[in-house]
């Protein structure tokens, strides 16, 4: 959970560079906490994980996913640590870089995982749980842990890009990497056509791959099957935030019992409109996607 300070500008500055921006924008943000703003606006009953900062910030970021009907139960309010903050520059074609101060995410124990997870799933039998890398890695082997006992969908979004233990990429259902995070994760940029990088990325245990492509869709792999989808042409204007939109509605769509191509076909579409609007957290609700693939059908 982030409080996101954004400044649009014509580029991106280069290292060492000081480029003039036109508009600044103070909004909430996180992975976690857009994502599940996403699962949440696509009619899916969510909760959500997370540590905050003990501080105006943090109550205001809590408050603000109550408001979309997330439970927030799960939240840590965290004395004597900020709430994460993220740094963020816009370029004309809606490309961003991003840098992040972690802060209370930072603090996120295992304990305090898994001991959320269970309360929070509540013995609900359909249930997909979404981890992402901002925060500590003990978590996210404790999220992993609890889905496998529990019989869950685990889809792990690997950004910010850290390499992940083999004790969690074995119990992973579906791993959703970005074009720059697969080349991470495989090698190399040519890791689309590197067979033996995706048996070797398999053979770890991962189930299913999906790769976001920006403007271009995405790609779902597994070891026996590839599957592009294409995103649908909009006029976007911002992508800040378009791979959690993603993630969320994908898992949203796997809680429901959608096959992975669907869900990626499904995903592709909300995170297509999301960048349409400026800032992280422009989930649109379910109706909004069902009507752009009902016009493209």
């Amino acid at each position: 959970m982030n409080i996101d300070f954004s400044i649009a500008a014509d580029a991106l500055p280069a290292p060492g560079e000081t480029v003039l921006g036109r508009d600044f924008r103070r909004s909430l943000g996180g992975k976690g906490a857009n994502q599940a703003v996403a699962a949440s606006r696509y009619g899916i009953s969510t909760a959500l994980v997370a540590a905050v900062g003990d501080d105006d910030e943090g109550r205001e970021a809590v408050a603000s996913l109550m408001l979309d009907g997330i439970d927030t139960s799960g939240i840590l309010s965290l004395p004597d640590e900020h709430t994460g903050v993220a740094l963020i520059s816009v370029d004309s074609h809606a490309q961003n870089q991003i840098v992040v101060a972690q802060g209370a995410n930072g603090r996120l124990g295992r304990e305090s995982v898994r001991r959320s997870l269970l309360s929070a799933a509540d013995g609900s039998d359909h249930v997909a749980v979404l981890a992402s890398l901002e925060i500590p890695l003990d978590s996210v082997i404790a999220a992993s842990e609890v889905s496998v006992e529990q019989g869950w969908t685990l889809v792990v979004n690997p950004a910010p890009y850290q390499p992940l233990p083999s004790e969690v990429m074995s119990r992973i259902d579906v791993l959703t990497p970005n074009e720059v995070e697969a080349a991470a994760l495989l090698g190399g940029p040519d890791w689309s056509d590197d067979p033996a990088a995706l048996a070797g990325l398999f053979h770890s245990g991962v189930k299913a791959l999906v790769v976001t492509l920006g403007p271009a869709g995405a790609v779902v792999i597994t070891p026996d099957t590839r599957h592009d989808v294409p995103a649908p042409p909009v006029t976007a204007i911002d992508a800040t935030g378009a791979g959690d939109v993603f993630n969320g509605v994908l898992a949203a769509e796997l809680a429901c019992g959608s096959s992975l191509e669907e869900a990626a076909r499904v995903s592709v579409t909300a995170a297509s409109l999301a960048t349409t609007l400026p800032g992280a957290r422009t989930a649109p609700p379910r109706v909004e996607v069902i009507r752009l693939m009902d016009s493209r059908a």
